[in-house]
């Protein structure tokens, strides 16, 4: 009886099997040539007693986040197996503002503005496929962080300075999908300009999050 249900498994289940047919292959897409993303982030900027005391303001005045715009463009030359290695560049802005108020919610004094403006080359090092990867990056170019009272715009020059960072890219459409970056940049002291207010050194994090385009 244990002989004749052997034979009969054996026999039985390759035909089942043959009947479901032939099973897809799963398919794993390249990664692409070329990426554009574009993010936006809300980082903490932190306060600067050098910066309030110029301005005659509290360090607590001092707006301590800014709203962020990036954009940047990726190319992937280099490729071997599971890791590529790209260049790009990226451009960032942000503003945060503080404005005074009186008891009755009325404007008091100036507004105080304090903006991030950045352009930089990228080297990253990239590990996955064409749905999804992961990379990291170093990066060097002009930035410029801003405090100063009033609308007009600051006048501060920018300087070289270092980012490092990474962040990962998820394509759940064919030409589309979604993007996460934590990028560090290591901030100069700056002097003051008629406009602007000087600055110590700072580490500023910036967490943002947005779309990729291949």
């Amino acid at each position: 009886m244990k002989l004749a249900t052997v034979a009969f498994a054996l026999l039985v289940i390759p035909t089942v099997a043959a009947a479901q047919g032939p099973v897809a292959p799963i398919t794993v897409e390249p990664m692409p040539w070329v990426v554009a993303d574009v993010r936006v982030g809300w980082p903490g900027i932190g306060n600067d007693e050098i910066t309030a005391a110029a301005i005659g303001r509290p360090a607590t005045d001092l707006p301590g986040r800014a709203l962020t715009a990036g954009a940047g463009l990726h190319v992937y030359p280099l490729r071997r197996g599971r890791w590529k290695l790209g260049v790009g560049a990226e451009l960032l802005r942000g503003r945060g503002r503080y404005q005074r108020k009186d008891a009755d919610g009325e404007p008091v004094g100036e507004q105080i503005n304090r903006t991030l403006e950045s352009v930089t080359w990228q080297v990253s090092m990239n590990f996955g496929r064409g749905q999804g990867w992961s990379y990291v990056t170093v990066g060097s170019g002009l930035f410029s962080f801003d405090t100063y009272l009033g609308d007009g715009p600051g006048d501060g020059p920018g300087s070289t300075t270092l980012n490092v960072g990474g962040g990962a890219r998820w394509f759940k459409w064919k030409h589309a999908g979604f993007t996460a970056d934590m990028r560090f940049y290591m901030t100069k002291d700056a002097g003051g300009t008629t406009l602007v207010a000087p600055r110590g050194s700072k580490r500023i994090v910036v967490l943002s999050v947005g779309l990729s385009v291949k």
